[in-house]
Formats: C-alpha cells, structure tokens, sequence
C-alpha cells in the first residue's frame, strides 16, 4: 500500500521556518476518482510518528454532507481534536496542488473535525495564485485555572512571583479553548518565560488529571515592536515536549 504524504512549514515564508506539518491526503485531485485505501487508526498512529511532526493530518472525503473533507490530527503519540498549524498546512496544500478548486478570489472550505465543522477560507491574488489561508475555530470556552500560581511556578521553576503581567494584576491563569484546552499562563517579561524549563513528566501528569493540552505561557514584552505577545507552548500529555508556534492556542490566548 502507498500513501502520499507532505511535510510543510506553517506561519513562514522563510524555508525550514515556522511549524512543520506532516499532511496526508486520501482524496482525490480535482478531476480524479481513485481513492488511496482508507487507513486504520493504528496505521494513522505509525505514520503520524514516522513523520514525526507536532501534528500530522490526515484528509478524508466528509462524512457530513455539509462539509467537504474530514481532518483528522495526530501527535506522534496519540489524536487530537484539531490543530491550527496544521490545518493552515493541509489546506495551503489542497489549495496549491490541485485538490481544490480555485477560481475565486475566496473560496471557504468547511473541513469536518472533532472539534466541530470549521470553515477555512484560502485567498487568491488576481492570478489565482493562492496569498493566504484563515481559519475559523470553535467558540471560546473559558474555565478557572485548577493550579494556583506557587504550583505553576514550581512546574516551569519560576518564582510564583514570575507568573502575572506586571502593568495588569487582573490576567491570572486560566484554561481557555477553541478545540483544544490549554493553561494560558502570563509571565512577567521576555527574560522568565526565555528561562522556563519545565518538569514535563509532571507536566504531562498535571494535565492529563485536569484535562488540558498545554500549558501556553505568554508575556507582553516582545522581542519585535510591532507583536502583541512573545509565547512559549508545553505539550508533553500529548508527546509534544514544546511546539515552536500553535495556532488553537493562539486562539484560545487570542479569544
């Protein structure tokens, strides 16, 4: 059996930048009918961690009528509900070698996932050439932190006095989603959040127990003038020790 797989670099035009993606399509091209042979989750398993990205999708035709493929996302250790990277990587490469159609200026995918269906609208410039891809996420759900700020601080081996942003008392931890749950956790300027290292075994266990992916620090103190935060990402309950940059977290911080 053969399977065509990708690897892309998400949220870069820089080569070997951004966040890589493994993205696998069994679907056909626009004009074609054959079909690659549907895979096992256990076969999903194996090559999402031969691949051996943060996240490796995989692309199915939609199950519900209303939407037009089905994503699914997995670790290298296990699935997840979604994941923004790569969704933007899976779509840049339906949209760039035939898989979608594009003869719009937009043209809005719904792509079917365990976190819900989410539209995903890909942009061309006036010579059709793909410019740039957005995506929807599910609504935000926001729930009080379980760990206080002395149990936060001794997993990334901070001060607890680390964990707040100085000019604003009021942003504390808190579990946030829009698909996945993450601990949004403010930090106190560029230097601490550069020095975390977190324990992740107890990391991994911590979140597992309270039901969340991540623990997504952040500060306001920047490395360039013209961003809003400087973030950190800690997954290791989903075999993700750290990810250079994350799109559903970024919601969930965003939102």
């Amino acid at each position: 059996m053969k399977v065509p797989f990708f690897q892309l670099d998400a949220f870069t035009d820089t080569p070997f930048g951004g966040n890589p993606a493994g993205v696998v399509p069994l679907i056909p091209k626009q004009g074609q009918t054959e079909f690659a042979p549907k895979l096992t989750e256990e076969d999903m398993k194996k090559i999402a961690r031969e691949i051996n990205c943060s996240e490796t999708a995989f692309i199915y035709p939609a199950k519900d009528p209303s939407a037009t493929f089905n994503v699914r996302f997995f670790t290298p250790t296990e699935e997840v509900d979604i994941c923004g990277h790569a969704t933007i990587a899976t779509f840049w490469l339906l949209g760039t070698e035939g898989y979608i159609k594009l003869d719009k200026p937009l043209t809005t995918i719904i792509q079917e996932t365990k976190a819900g269906n989410l539209p995903v609208a890909l942009h061309t410039d006036d010579k059709k050439q793909l410019k740039n891809i957005m995506m929807d996420m599910a609504e935000p759900i926001f729930k009080t932190s379980p760990l206080s700020r002395e149990e936060i601080g001794e997993i990334l081996k901070v001060p607890q006095d680390s964990i707040r942003i100085p000019e604003n008392s009021d942003i504390k931890p808190i579990i946030a989603s829009t698909g996945l749950p993450d601990l949004l956790v403010p930090i106190r300027d560029l230097k601490t959040l550069e020095r975390l290292s977190p324990e992740m075994d107890k990391l991994a266990s911590i979140s597992r127990e309270h039901g969340f992916i991540s623990i997504h620090a952040f500060t306001f103190d920047t490395v360039s003038t013209d961003s809003t935060v400087h973030c950190r990402d800690f997954a290791p309950s989903v075999g993700i020790d750290e990810e250079s940059a994350t799109g559903t977290a970024s919601g969930a911080l965003g939102a």
